[in-house]
């Protein structure tokens, strides 16, 4: 009886256009394979620009010229392959555009457990302020539809996260402060002056330093 309610249902749900699908729970992983690194500056998203002294992650890590630079393939957008609490500082450089805002927040999520209390991320990125100001001059759709494809398609980006949005989910997670008030290759510390490398990009980038 219940068999033939649950094929009538289902037969009634396709002939109105619709399909059900079972929703997939989010789960990690039930052994997390943990990185003993030791360095505790973090590089995100490094890509061909290897630092010496700092752990280089990136899905593809490429190679370089640098003595032994220390290169980590990972997804991150999933967990993380380092210890809670390891890091003193972190950086990265374009990298945050290139996520779908539900991968910002997973990324924030991991790179805030894996900070000690205290430490800092730095990065800079196109922020949404600065996109908008050099790719989207005027109000015409044709200016629009270059900008969109000088902004987003170009480079495949995929969000440009503003200044408050950033703040708002890093206040979220747990971070204590979010700090915009530094410029190009500039910190209040010592570790994250002098990281930036893409002069061309001021008054497009946000520049923020985000405290645990």
């Amino acid at each position: 009886m219940i068999g033939k309610l649950k094929s009538l249902i289902l037969r009634a749900i396709d002939a109105a256009g619709y399909t059900i699908s079972r929703k997939p729970r989010w789960k990690v992983s039930a052994e997390k394979r943990i990185l003993k690194v030791e360095s505790r500056k973090i590089h995100y998203g490094s890509g061909g620009r290897l630092m010496s002294g700092w752990v280089n992650v990136d899905l593809y890590p490429s190679e370089s010229l640098i003595a032994d630079p220390v290169r980590v393939s990972a997804n991150l957008t999933l967990e993380h392959p380092f210890a809670d609490g390891w890091f003193l500082y972190a950086f990265s450089e374009d990298f945050f555009e290139h996520l779908e805002q539900k991968q910002q927040l997973l990324f924030l999520v991991e790179a805030y457990r894996v900070l000690a209390p205290g430490g800092v991320l730095r990065m800079s990125f196109p922020g949404l302020e600065g996109v908008l100001m050099r790719h989207f001059s005027d109000n015409r759709l044709a200016s629009y539809g270059q900008g969109v494809y000088d902004s987003y398609d170009v480079f495949e980006h995929k969000h440009f996260a503003s200044r408050a949005e950033l703040e708002l989910m890093c206040r979220h997670i747990g971070f204590s402060s979010v700090d915009f008030e530094i410029k190009y290759g500039e910190s209040r510390h010592e570790p994250l002056k002098g990281l930036d490398s893409r002069v061309e990009q001021i008054g497009l980038n946000t520049y923020a330093e985000i405290t645990k």
